[in-house]
């Protein structure tokens, strides 16, 4: 069975979408982060890079480091919203250089490149769960994937999930695409632009129309089976994951959708935390909630010490910073998964990772999914 049409299987289509495990990519949108291009969405714990400037300090007799940026008021802070009220007044601009800008950017850059494989290529790879962090960028007027840095239009991202509806047009997969992070209002002019975007672009049909009812759209797919959703042809479900956005109902499931697992906003480096974490997640799981586990292991002050080290050195093998990490955390998933109880297990309907190719052989995230799912198909 290729998994490029991996769910179109008689036996995967017999399952409900609560039986299955979607394996997919967390910052899906990264590949095309472009260093020094920094997005209008800054994180706080990464402030720094939005006062920098691409200059020499002026010889004006004063501190340069003491002159204050101007305000940015279209800057959004996702993590801190206290900070994204008042943009960056009172902070102060860095003058760095053109040399040093740019190394800093490449470390950066190192460090929000969660993969450097296309949305195309990733859906023929079988993986089948997307995270879009979007934003809608002021100046170029446009939506953009952004991980600190900015990546790809919407555009560019649609036209290749189009690409590979039309190349598979006699299958029946199930594509998730879940859209966050977003900084537009739910019944803004931006908010019906997304909307418009995705019915306009996507290939009639191919949207799956969410259930009209009071509950959790998303958690009442549990019990559905996937040819119910699939109708035999290609389905995209688009989810929206931002509690206080909503979007277009007939287009987009609002919904919190998975629980996810680990259910902390602390990122780590360390595997042992990561099993630790998720396992503590999965066993306070609420009944009849699903979970997304979030394999991914997160860049901390060190790995941004090391990966300057390796660039400066030169170091043979340099890795960059978060693909050596999702490295490790990739070639620990398989004994996770095996240390699961059944119940445990059984809990999990997505597992998202970064770098996802690399893994050892037959046990990537799409690997693993494709065989939980055909056991589930035994029992």
């Amino acid at each position: 069975m290729s998994n490029t049409t991996w769910m179109s299987n008689q036996a995967i289509q017999d399952l409900t979408f609560g039986q299955l495990v979607l394996p997919g990519t967390h910052d899906t949108g990264s590949y095309s982060v472009q260093s020094g291009q920094l997005s209008e969405m800054d994180y706080g714990n990464i402030v720094l890079l939005w006062q920098l400037i691409n200059g020499s300090a002026p010889a004006n007799g004063t501190n340069p480091m003491a002159n204050p940026l101007p305000a940015m008021p279209n800057l959004y802070n996702p993590i801190n919203t206290d900070h994204s009220t008042s943009g960056f007044s009172g902070l102060n601009g860095i003058y760095t250089g053109p040399q040093m800008y740019d190394f800093i950017m490449q470390i950066a850059m190192n460090m929000s490149q969660s993969n450097d494989q296309d949305q195309q290529t990733q859906l023929t790879d079988g993986l089948r769960y997307f995270d879009w962090r979007l934003y809608w960028d002021t100046d170029l007027n446009g939506f953009y994937i952004q991980h600190g840095l900015r990546g790809a239009q919407l555009s560019d991202m649609l036209s290749e999930v189009v690409a590979f509806l039309n190349a598979n047009s006699g299958a029946s997969e199930l594509i998730v695409i879940e859209v966050s992070h977003l900084n537009i209002s739910s019944n803004s002019q931006q908010a019906t632009d997304l909307v418009n975007a995705f019915k306009q672009t996507l290939p009639s049909g191919s949207i799956f129309a969410p259930p009209s009812n009071a509950g959790d759209p998303f958690l009442d797919l549990s019990s559905t089976k996937v040819s119910d959703i699939t109708g035999g042809s290609n389905k995209v479900i688009l989810l929206n994951t931002d509690s206080n956005i909503r979007y277009d109902d007939s287009v987009f499931i609002n919904a919190s959708g998975y629980a996810p697992a680990p259910n902390t906003i602390d990122g780590t480096n360390q595997v042992d935390t990561l099993k630790s974490a998720a396992t503590t997640a999965l066993n306070s799981l609420a009944s009849g909630k699903l979970a997304r586990l979030s394999w991914s292991l997160t860049c901390q002050a060190e790995d941004a010490v090391n990966d300057a080290v390796g660039i400066l050195s030169q170091q043979p093998g340099f890795e960059p910073a978060l693909k050596k990490i999702a490295t490790e955390a990739n070639m620990a998933l398989p004994s996770f998964l095996d240390s699961l109880t059944a119940e445990q297990e059984a809990k999990i309907n997505c597992i998202t990772v970064d770098w996802h190719d690399q893994a050892p052989a037959n046990e990537s995230v799409v690997d693993l999914a494709i065989e939980i799912c055909n056991h589930r198909t035994t029992t």
